[in-house]
């Protein structure tokens, strides 16, 4: 499966993966500070390409607070697990740590997913798996062929990733 990660602007941005295929998909967007060098970033990625979708693995600011701009500049679907896009929806930049990290979400569209639904880019099938924990709508998507997944915050280099 290939996969381009894209390098944080700043420290504490989320990491960000393109799936490539013919139809890509972004795999989280960072805080949005910066958010124009991400786009340029995902655009040089694509070179030309169309991004189908953005999946947010959960709904914390270091991981969303990009998704408006980057969403609206290529046009992409946004989606994240659906306990968790309800305060997306409602651009609840509290509960989304938002105010935290000394920034704000707008309210967003984003369509929910739930365990076992299935993300097509045309040449990788990515299932949903539904992870709470980290937060109760975190989701991981899982690429069974070449055995990958990708867990947002639910598991870090070092271990379990915070549940709290």
């Amino acid at each position: 499966m290939s996969i381009k990660q894209l390098e944080p602007v700043i420290l504490f941005d989320a990491n960000m993966f393109i799936i490539e295929g013919d139809r890509p998909i972004l795999v989280d967007c960072g805080t949005g500070f910066n958010v124009d060098k991400n786009i340029t970033a995902i655009l040089d990625i694509l070179d030309g390409r169309k991004l189908q979708a953005i999946v947010l693995t959960h709904r914390h600011f270091d991981h969303v607070g990009g998704a408006a701009a980057i969403s609206k500049a290529t046009g992409a679907t946004l989606y994240a697990g659906e306990e968790d896009a309800v305060p997306l929806r409602a651009g609840d930049s509290k509960s989304t740590l938002g105010t935290d990290f000394g920034g704000s979400i707008p309210p967003m569209d984003v369509r929910g997913l739930k365990d076992g639904d299935v993300l097509d880019t045309g040449s990788h099938s990515l299932e949903v798996l539904a992870t709470p924990g980290h937060t109760i709508g975190s989701i991981s998507l899982y690429e069974r062929a070449s055995k990958t997944i990708i867990c947002g915050d639910t598991l870090f280099v070092n271990g379990v990733g915070r549940y709290d």
